[in-house]
């Protein structure tokens, strides 16, 4: 091989080599692909806290809501209501007597809720249209008001009743 040959082989070697790797200090992007594909729908009771009344004549009155939180996914409508209607003692859940529920003071706040109607009525709490947007709702609904009894004759001294409230959520 002769003197010029040589030079220009070791001249295409460089050549390539430089073209390859032009900077030992390069970086790149690494990436991950994928699809989430579907979630399933659910409502998730993150905080569930017992609220707190007391009676004047014959009216219970919450002076500490009770307060509950959810995490809905593919939900479209949350609903609060008296569950039977009664008031009944904490001790052995007997009924007492039947009450008029008013949930007017009652909020529902968080960013979760975005879109969503929120109706806040004498008798229910509704949240409707939760699925508008994307990904999962996180809220809370303050449950608060009154419960006004038509009877409070089977009301004893010192004793605890409670009243209790379901929430249910509905695609």
């Amino acid at each position: 091989m002769n003197k010029v040959t040589k030079v220009a082989l070791v001249a295409a070697v460089v050549v390539t080599l430089s073209a390859i790797v032009p900077n030992a200090n390069a970086s790149g992007v690494a990436k991950w692909g994928g699809s989430t594909g579907t979630f399933s729908n659910s409502c998730e009771f993150k905080t569930n806290t017992v609220g707190v009344m007391a009676l004047t004549d014959n009216v219970w009155t919450a002076t500490t809501p009770a307060v509950v939180k959810l995490k809905t996914r593919n939900m479209n409508n949350v609903k609060v209501t008296p569950t039977d209607g009664k008031v009944r003692k904490a001790s052995n859940g007997a009924d007492v007597g039947a009450f008029a529920i008013d949930y007017a003071t009652s909020t529902v706040t968080g960013g979760g809720v975005g879109d969503a109607t929120v109706n806040i009525n004498t008798g229910n709490i509704n949240i409707d249209s939760l699925n508008s947007g994307t990904g999962a709702k996180v809220f809370t609904i303050n449950i608060d008001g009154t419960a006004t009894m038509t009877n409070t004759d089977a009301l004893e001294s010192s004793t605890a009743y409670i009243i209790k409230h379901t929430v249910t959520c509905t695609q």
